[in-house]
């Protein structure tokens, strides 16, 4: 059960950024949203750029007094923590479309219908083992689209998807092979660098025993003027 948790990914430690008791703490709420963006940004799940927006309309939110008074009267046994995240944003003073955006994309991991402190339901009966972030997200997606149709028999089969199911395998090797080459090219990368500061050693050393040389023929010199 340990190894299937959902606390083991970093992605389901973060969320706890939304949770209104941690929000309160500026520091820990934005280190833990980091995470959150970092983890969608690198699954191709969301640009950097609008990353960069969503961080800037929370610490906006986090800051207002009529959001953080909310926070604090938060009650977590009672209150939906969906609910509780689109009331924030309508509280804002400005728009916050991005954070909206992403409070719909990351919660759908988190928890279907139950509350944050139940919230992990769903997850725990899809989640294999050694899966990883981006196959759990991905997971999630399908589960939550086929809640949306009403049910498998009722999910609308159309060409498109039809047509990713026929090159699901393709584009499996070929993502595999993006991060083969990926890895690659960081081990590249990393033995160039390995090989740099190797060579910066070795000439370090050699001016330095050059250094002592030329000043050892500096005394004899000064030797012999006497």
């Amino acid at each position: 059960m340990q190894e299937k948790s959902p606390l083991k990914y970093s992605l389901t430690r973060a969320l706890s950024c939304l949770d209104p008791a941690v929000a309160l703490d500026n520091v820990t709420a934005e280190r833990r949203l980091s995470v959150c963006l970092d983890a969608l940004v690198s699954s191709g799940r969301m640009p950097g750029s609008k990353a960069d927006r969503v961080k800037m309309e929370f610490v906006e939110l986090c800051k207002d007094s009529r959001v953080r008074d909310e926070m604090k009267s938060f009650n977590r046994s009672e209150g939906r923590l969906d609910r509780f995240g689109v009331d924030m944003t309508k509280m804002s003073p400005k728009p916050c479309p991005n954070f909206l955006d992403f409070l719909k994309t990351i919660l759908i991991i988190s928890h279907g219908n139950a509350s944050v402190e139940r919230g992990f339901s769903v997850n725990s009966e899809c989640i294999v083992e050694n899966q990883t972030e981006k196959s759990l997200v991905a997971q999630r997606y399908v589960y939550d689209a086929v809640q949306d149709a009403g049910g498998v028999d009722k999910f609308n089969i159309d060409k498109n998807l039809i047509h990713s199911f026929r090159n699901a395998h393709s584009l499996y090797k070929d993502e595999m092979k993006t991060q083969k080459n990926a890895a690659e090219r960081e081990d590249e990368i990393r033995f160039q660098n390995k090989r740099k500061q190797s060579e910066i050693h070795e000439l370090e050393a050699k001016r330095e025993k050059m250094l002592a040389e030329a000043s050892k023929i500096s005394a004899e010199i000064e030797d012999l003027k006497k």
